[in-house]
C-alpha cells in the first residue's frame, strides 16, 4: 500500500487495514456495557477494540472498533442507537487527532528503543524490565505495529478518545 494514503479513509476499506472506531456516549448505568456486548454478539459483530472512560456527568464514552470490511458500518450505528441508555453513536475513525492508541511495550533496556520508529512518552522500570508507554495517533501507528510484529516484541495497546 502507498505510504501517503490515509490507511483510515473510506478508499482504503479493504486494503491492508480496515478497523472502524465508534463512539458511544451512553449513560454510566449497571448493565450498559453488556448490553452493547450482548447486542453485536447477537448481530454476529466482532469487537476488534474496546475502550471505556466516564467523565463527571454521569456518561460513559465507549469507543469499538469493528472492521469495516466485514460489517456496515451505519447498520452497526443503526443498532446500537435503538439500545436504551444510549444518547449518541457515531463513527469516529476520520476524527483525526481525536483517537489515539495507548501502546505498552516490554524491553529488556533502554538501548533497544533507539530502534524504535518513535520514542516512548515514558519509561516505567518494572519487575519483568522496562515498560515503554507510546500515545500514538491512528496516522502513526502502522510503522509501529509493523515493527513490533516483525521484532517479535511483547505489546499491548489500547485505544483512547479525547472528549
Amino acid at each position: 500500500m502507498n505510504s501517503n494514503v490515509d490507511i483510515y479513509s473510506d478508499e482504503a476499506i479493504g486494503a491492508e487495514h480496515s478497523l472502524r472506531y465508534l463512539h458511544i456516549t451512553a449513560r454510566n448505568v449497571v448493565g450498559i456495557l453488556n448490553r452493547i456486548a450482548s447486542l453485536m454478539r447477537r448481530r454476529r459483530y466482532n469487537m476488534e477494540e474496546v475502550s471505556v472512560s466516564f467523565d463527571d456527568q454521569g456518561k460513559a464514552h465507549i469507543i469499538i472498533a469493528v472492521d469495516g470490511r466485514l460489517h456496515d458500518v451505519n447498520h452497526v450505528i443503526e443498532q446500537l442507537k435503538k439500545l436504551y441508555d444510549i444518547y449518541d453513536v457515531y463513527d469516529a475513525t476520520h476524527q483525526h487527532g481525536e483517537l489515539y492508541h495507548t501502546v505498552f511495550v516490554c524491553v529488556k533496556s533502554e538501548e533497544q528503543l533507539k530502534l524504535f520508529p518513535v520514542m516512548p512518552d515514558k519509561l516505567i522500570e518494572m519487575d519483568d524490565g522496562l515498560h515503554a508507554i507510546f500515545v500514538i495517533s491512528l496516522e502513526e501507528m502502522p510503522p509501529l505495529m509493523q515493527f513490533l510484529q516483525e521484532e517479535k516484541y511483547p505489546y499491548w495497546r489500547r485505544v483512547i478518545g479525547l472528549i
